[in-house]
């Protein structure tokens, strides 16, 4: 009898010990690093923003007659939202940023390219950091 019912706590030991290890994994993976997910939706911001910055450049310097004859009457309203669409974000490698909030993370941005042209692709590194919203991309001399 002793003997049955040390066998079962041994067995309910490492029930219980696979359940805490189990339970650590789930708990990590969400204060993780960012899912190629998290990485794509946080660079389209920064994407669309720099889209937009374009877009009003261009307006402004189609107003001007020279430039607007350079442009050959070129339309400068572009659909951000199909052209977000376009991107596809591809994750290489995330690591624990040292010294500051976050993670170093390297991408590869792609595009399909437009005539004859092939896929534009452009690696990327980029600080990422856990927000009430998601995952930023931090840029500028502080997200370096």
């Amino acid at each position: 009898m002793k003997g049955e019912r040390r066998g079962l706590n041994v067995v309910i030991m490492v029930i219980a010990g696979s359940c805490v290890v189990s339970l650590a994994g789930v708990l990590t993976g969400c204060s993780g690093e960012p899912s190629e997910a998290d990485l794509e939706k946080a660079v389209k911001v920064i994407a669309k923003a720099e889209l937009e910055k374009t877009q009003a450049l261009m307006k402004q310097l189609g107003s001007n007659p020279l430039m607007k004859s350079m442009m050959k009457g070129g339309n400068v309203d572009v659909d951000l939202e199909s052209e977000l669409s376009k991107i596809s974000v591809k994750k290489l490698a995330c690591a624990k940023a040292e010294g500051n909030p976050g993670y170093n993370c390297d991408v590869e941005m792609s595009r399909p390219g437009e005539g004859s042209a092939g896929p534009q692709k452009s690696p990327m590194k980029g600080r990422f950091v856990k927000s009430d919203d998601g995952w930023v991309m931090m840029v500028g001399p502080l997200g370096r």
